[in-house]
């Protein structure tokens, strides 16, 4: 079992409106669970144990049931049990606020809408029947997200199962490779597993997921959207420069903290410590001693900042307005311009 867990893109605003779309979530899912018990108890008993249990009309007026305007919508909003609404609020959280802090909240709530219903067109067209859940939408999210942040690492847990004993594994890796390999599996399992097996509608993923892929890109194009030159490189930046002639490597690298502390500290200590200075005798000196001209090189400034999670990071002023990774939380964050 594979688990996202987080990403490591700095948020300069705070993602409202995706915090009150889990809110949302939350509560029509215990609305849903609150009418179905009640029906299940007002429903005369049967014996047939096979017999899937008809749903209250409050409840099925909001599926997806071909092209109608309240399935279309409100099956967004219903889930199929806890796990169900587990996952989907993970993926939601953790991808959904980074992409609703980046493009701004309005926009994130028409497009989030957008998505669950270019999901649920494509899973009518390719796949039909009746379909529930969050997860067209949020693989929109996850799309854009792949536009915006490709080279952003993804923190996971993977979950192994030895003789019924969970192993876990922590690892991170770019979120160009993690997204990937999720289409590619939603891509194989949509043509692979049969739908009446598997009651998982790929094809709405696949269309939720390019939904945002291209929407994304159409906000980079025309502007609507705009990267951080210095710390964020979108999908299209990445292209851009794919022909560029590679430029010299600098000496030491500037996103590495790190190293750059290393140099610190070796440069703090050989500006601190103190020179030695030879004895000369005056009775040995010559008489007419050469005059040797003493050039002093200006100390090494030092930039002292901390990071947002409490590291104090010392760093030389050479390194003025790059960025990096703190080396306690392993976050982005920018070096000031001003030592």
């Amino acid at each position: 079992m594979l688990i996202p867990w987080e990403v490591d893109v700095p948020e300069d605003r705070y993602p409202i409106v995706n915090w009150l779309i889990i809110a949302g979530i939350v509560a029509a899912f215990l609305l849903q669970s609150a009418v179905i018990i009640e029906h299940q108890l007002n429903s005369p008993p049967t014996d047939n144990k096979h017999i899937q249990p008809e749903l209250p009309a409050s409840v099925d007026q909001f599926i997806l049931h071909g092209w109608n305007i309240k399935g279309l919508f409100g099956h967004m909003w219903l889930h199929g049990g806890f796990l169900h609404l587990a996952g989907n609020l993970l993926f939601l959280w953790i991808f959904g606020n980074a992409v609703c802090a980046k493009i701004g909240n309005l926009k994130y709530l028409f497009f989030y809408l957008f998505f669950g219903l270019f999901a649920a067109a494509a899973h009518l067209i390719f796949e039909g029947g009746p379909a529930i859940g969050a997860s067209g939408a949020i693989f929109g999210v996850v799309g854009m997200f792949l536009v915006l942040f490709p080279l952003n690492d993804i923190t996971c847990y993977f979950i192994l199962w030895l003789v019924l004993i969970p192993r876990v594994v922590e690892f991170t890796v770019s979120s160009f490779w993690i997204i990937l390999f999720w289409f590619a599996f939603n891509l194989a399992a949509a043509y692979l597993f049969p739908p009446d097996i598997v009651k998982v509608a790929f094809f709405a993923h696949l269309g939720g997921f390019l939904a945002g892929f291209v929407l994304g890109i159409v906000l980079l194009l025309t502007g609507v959207v705009v990267m951080e030159p210095r710390y964020e490189r979108s999908l299209l930046d990445i292209l851009a420069n794919w022909r560029k002639p590679p430029e010299e490597e600098p000496s030491h690298p500037y996103g590495d903290f790190q190293r750059d502390m290393e140099i610190a500290k070796s440069l703090e200590l050989q500006t601190s410590a103190p020179v030695p200075v030879p004895s000369i005798s005056v009775e040995n000196m010559p008489a007419e001693a050469p005059t040797i001209p003493i050039v002093i090189a200006p100390a090494e400034q030092f930039i002292r900042f901390s990071c947002p999670c409490g590291k104090k990071v010392r760093i030389p002023a050479k390194f003025a307005g790059k960025t990096g990774r703190c080396p306690a939380c392993k976050k982005q964050i920018r070096i000031p311009n001003k030592p």
